[in-house]
């Protein structure tokens, strides 16, 4: 497993913001030094806070006398570079951006899971067609079209669904035209173009498709309330038919 990296975002001017320079008119640029590297521990707590309780270590990570350091992150907090609750002290700035961070975090992992379901659904689905009796076989190879589209639709369902934590950062537009590209079905109307594929990292596909030219020189995308339009319906109809179709996958069992 990787191991994370402690990231956190850091303004370049931050040496000439105004309560800096008074910490630095106070304890000079050993002051802003030993700033940052407490900011370095709270980002490395798992709540961005830490006990004033536990001097002895922050006393070990930055060479300074316990007293030393309870004098000066006393001056930080009258500053408002820390606040102090509850005992623990933190920096607000720095609460807020790990706040976004995490939150990307949390919404890739949940496009990632998604995207690993809709995967693990096709597998699963072909490890039972092979591992069934060839009458079972021939029975399943004769249902209608209409089933073969409600699976296939179920599918383009939940691929459709786990791109939608990708429009904030890359636009809408772009994730319609990734959806309209890698949903195309092959010719048996059993897989999509993405399931095709030999491998498949969701976050990776779409950086890559939002950073090239993937999708230059194209047609403007069409617009998400058209994309499973049907050639002889309205849009409205098209609607109604899908809903139509979920609810009966639902009472089949096909998803949940």
């Amino acid at each position: 497993m990787q191991k994370e990296s402690f990231y956190f975002s850091h303004d370049a001017n931050a040496h000439i913001d105004d309560k800096i320079l008074e910490l630095r008119a106070e304890y000079g640029w050993e002051g802003y030094g030993i700033f940052w590297v407490l900011i370095e521990i709270l980002r490395s707590q798992s709540d961005y806070s830490y006990e004033r309780s536990k001097m002895a270590g922050l006393s070990i990570a930055t060479a300074k006398p316990k007293d030393w350091l309870i004098e000066y992150i006393d001056y930080c907090i009258d500053l408002g570079l820390f606040v102090e609750k509850d005992g623990e002290f933190y920096s607000e700035s720095l609460m807020g951006r790990m706040e976004q961070i995490d939150e990307k975090r949390k919404k890739r992992a949940d496009a990632g899971r998604l995207g690993g379901l809709a995967k693990a659904a096709l597998k699963q689905s072909s490890s039972n067609a092979i591992a069934k009796p060839s009458k079972e076989k021939k029975e399943k190879e004769s249902k209608t079209n209409e089933n073969k589209e409600n699976e296939l639709l179920a599918r383009e369902l939940a691929f459709k669904e786990s791109l939608n934590p990708f429009i904030e950062e890359h636009s809408k537009e772009t994730v319609n035209a990734f959806f309209e590209y890698w949903s195309e079905p092959n010719k048996s109307k059993s897989k999509m173009k993405w399931e095709t594929e030999k491998t498949w990292d969701l976050v990776r596909r779409v950086t890559r498709w939002s950073n090239t030219s993937f999708n230059s020189n194209k047609s403007a995308p069409v617009a998400q309330s058209k994309i499973f339009a049907g050639k002889d319906m309205t849009i409205e109809q098209r609607q109604a038919l899908d809903a139509a179709k979920v609810k009966q996958m639902v009472s089949q069992g096909l998803i949940r």
